[in-house]
């Protein structure tokens, strides 16, 4: 008899000692323990994350202002931080929407609440509010010119008015007073902001499945941009201007045209046959007779303002140019 064989007393190798129900016990207890432990370590970090944001909250809401000046954008800055809060998300927005017309001087501050608004939490349950951010800037900018302007640029549904509101204006565009640098200054801002609504609405319809057709889109600004490949079948746009934009092959269905400004669009190939309400709509150096009318739409066109050969030869050469050539590049120009 070997060493071990001693050692084990059989001869063999020693055999495994069994494992009692006792220890399996043991084990799944340490293991509910530490399961419970861990769920109450969460639930508790959850209720005292969920108690700060209500600290947050009431403090932000307390702190909202409606009488300086710079309020407007301090509120909407403010409301920013709340966007992606379950509880105050949506009240968060609503008083940013609200807020942000009224920024008058910073449209640096505007774009940054605005983008994040429209980048990330818009879908179609809000995307009429972003229509209305639009239309009350540009309310409140053909009210500035009507009773500030030169002379020459109160008419805000005029050519020369519509490139000083949304083309840019200059100080020389306003009454010269006091107030004259100010409401340039409003000006500015306004056609800066007008500008990034109608940007920020091209990216949700071209990156999102929201789509503008059918909506009402009345009283909004459009600019600056190729929506060639977006549906405004049925949309409701009385009211709108329409400035510098491409809407090559667009299908507008039965879209209501009344009362709207159009210049310096292009409608190659458009499709215009099913538009019969049109009343007052202005169309300034667009190429309408590019696109397929319906023999209302174009009897209308025709005794409005039909252009001459010259205009209409150079609007043509225009609408041929890629959407990059036709008119500036804004992202180059200086913010107000």
């Amino acid at each position: 008899m070997n060493a071990t064989d001693t050692a084990s007393g059989t001869g063999g190798a020693a055999p495994k000692k069994p494992v009692g129900k006792l220890h399996y016990f043991a084990l799944i207890l340490a293991a509910a323990t530490l399961l419970g432990q861990t769920a109450q370590f969460f639930y508790t970090d959850r209720e005292q994350r969920i108690a700060n944001q209500d600290t947050q909250w009431r403090e932000a809401v307390k702190n909202l202002s409606f009488q300086d000046p710079h309020a407007p954008l301090v509120n909407a800055l403010s409301m920013q931080g709340f966007f992606g809060s379950t509880e105050y998300g949506q009240q968060a927005i609503s008083i940013a929407i609200a807020d942000l017309p009224l920024i008058h001087s910073d449209p640096q501050g505007f774009d940054e609440v605005f983008f994040e608004l429209v980048d990330n939490h818009t879908d179609s349950s809000n995307q009429d509010s972003i229509f209305g951010i639009s239309r009350t800037i540009l309310d409140s900018q053909q009210t500035l010119y009507a009773s500030y302007a030169v002379t020459s640029l109160q008419d805000t549904r005029s050519a020369v008015a519509l490139d000083s509101m949304l083309g840019g204006p200059s100080l020389t565009d306003f009454q010269s007073n006091s107030q004259s640098h100010s409401n340039y200054q409003q000006a500015a801002t306004a056609s800066w902001e007008l500008d990034s609504v109608s940007q920020g609405l091209h990216s949700l319809w071209v990156d999102t499945k929201l789509s503008p057709a059918d909506a009402d889109l009345g009283a909004i600004v459009l600019e600056n941009g190729d929506f060639h490949t977006i549906r405004f079948s049925g949309a409701g746009l009385g009211n709108a201007v329409i400035y510098k934009v491409r809407f090559d092959g667009v299908d507008f269905g039965s879209a209501k045209l009344r009362n709207s400004l159009m210049r310096h669009v292009c409608l190659n190939g458009a499709d215009l046959s099913q538009v019969t309400d049109f009343g007052q709509s202005q169309w300034t150096d667009t190429n309408w007779w590019q696109a397929t009318l319906s023999k209302r739409l174009k009897d209308y066109l025709t005794n409005y303002n039909a252009p001459s050969v010259n205009e209409k030869n150079h609007i043509e050469a225009t609408c041929k140019q890629p959407p990059s050539g036709l008119w500036v590049d804004l992202e180059a120009q200086q913010a107000p």
